[in-house]
């Protein structure tokens, strides 16, 4: 198969993805590949050592085993002047790193083992134009960098000047690298200290996303004020992120899968702190609850939004059906006079003709409309 596609023109080529099933990349062998692709990639899942290098595409990715980690010079020519995108499937493996990187703006980390190699790399000085880290593996904790005499925690030093992006999944980390630029965090489990973790880039952030595993570093001190945030997720995540951020201003607040009846707590302590300073700026709410087995007494502190929130023009709800009355109940001339657009679900289903029928709205007709998502999942 792979002699027939090395005929390919490079048009097609460039956008063929070579499977090899087996430790050795055969690809290699047929020079007309590596000549004509700037972007084609192969992958290989049976490989143990990949290095991966992204020829020119950032979704399209050729795996290197170890034998053919010299081929780095020879892609970073082929695929001039384009911007590349570094991978590494085992972080751990003690391999250098490669010199010439000043091109690469993505590292895509696949963590499979504990260990220090990945230290090497967030403190490495050689990616000077990186703009996103990911890091996805089994869901394991990274170990924090110490002091050999004193046990002391070591913190990051400011490697990544130009990064912007941190992507995290199955990674525990339990201090952020103090990266001083970041726009965007997503990370589905972290022990969060505030001030290490959001400080350094308090200035530049405008979008975070928390997980369910994500947990409040007791030891926090003092508020962390994020001047330009303007949307924060919160996907199932036991922390009341109000107590020790302020944000005055966020446009999107999505609070969503929440499935433990146990971390609607935070949500229950977020709303009461924004109830006393409200979001004024917040434009556009979700609210996604699927946890049922708690009493409507335990829930009253949603009717707090309506104060917490006062003018929110957008605005979907998923919720327990033993909550619909009671929400449209409270939504009158009174709440929300900036109201654009709101549509209701329980548990998925489409829910409006109920959310009309206890509406006290006068226009409330002109106000539901389909449930379709404010953003993009």
């Amino acid at each position: 198969m792979v002699a027939h596609i090395s005929f390919l023109p490079v048009e097609i080529l460039q956008y063929i993805f070579i499977l090899a099933q087996a430790r050795d990349c055969i690809f290699f062998e047929y020079p007309q590949i590596i000549q004509n692709a700037r972007v084609a990639a192969a992958l290989s899942y049976t490989c143990q050592h990949w290095r991966a290098v992204a020829l020119g595409m950032s979704e399209l990715w050729t795996f290197l085993s170890d034998e053919q980690y010299n081929s780095w010079d020879l892609y970073m020519k082929r695929s001039h002047p384009r911007p590349l995108v570094f991978g590494l499937a085992d972080p751990t493996l003690e391999y250098p790193l490669p010199e010439s990187t000043e091109r690469v703006q993505q590292i895509v980390l696949k963590v499979f083992s504990e260990g220090e190699r990945i230290f090497d790399l967030l403190n490495s000085c050689s990616f000077l134009s990186l703009c996103t880290i990911s890091m996805s593996g089994d869901p394991m904790s990274i170990p924090v960098p110490r002091a050999p005499d004193t046990q002391a925690i070591i913190p990051y030093p400011n490697r990544f000047l130009a990064l912007k992006n941190l992507h995290c999944k199955n990674i525990n980390f339990p201090v952020i690298p103090m990266f001083p630029s970041l726009v965007n965090i997503s990370v589905d489990a972290m022990v969060m200290p505030v001030e290490s973790a959001l400080a350094p880039s308090a200035s530049t952030l405008t979008h975070i996303t928390f997980g369910a595993s994500v947990r409040s570093w007791f030891g926090a001190r003092e508020r962390v004020t994020l001047p330009v945030l303007k949307s924060l997720t919160l996907n199932n995540t036991p922390v009341a992120v109000a107590i020790w951020l302020i944000t005055p201003a966020l446009k999107v607040l999505r609070l969503q899968k929440y499935v433990e009846q146990e971390n609607l707590i935070a949500i229950k302590f977020a709303i009461a702190v924004w109830r006393n300073d409200p979001l004024a700026l917040l434009t556009e709410f979700t609210l996604h609850i699927e946890a049922t087995d708690s009493d409507d007494g335990e829930r009253s502190f949603l009717w707090h939004m309506f104060v917490a929130f006062p003018n929110v023009r957008k605005v979907r709800w998923d919720v327990p059906n033993k909550l619909v009355s009671q929400l449209g109940s409270r939504l009158n001339d009174n709440v929300w006079t900036g109201l654009e657009d709101i549509a209701l679900r329980v548990q998925g289903e489409d829910a409006n003709e109920e959310l009309l029928a206890t509406m006290r709205k006068t226009n409330a007709r002109e106000l539901v409309k389909p449930y379709l998502h404010l953003y993009k999942e």
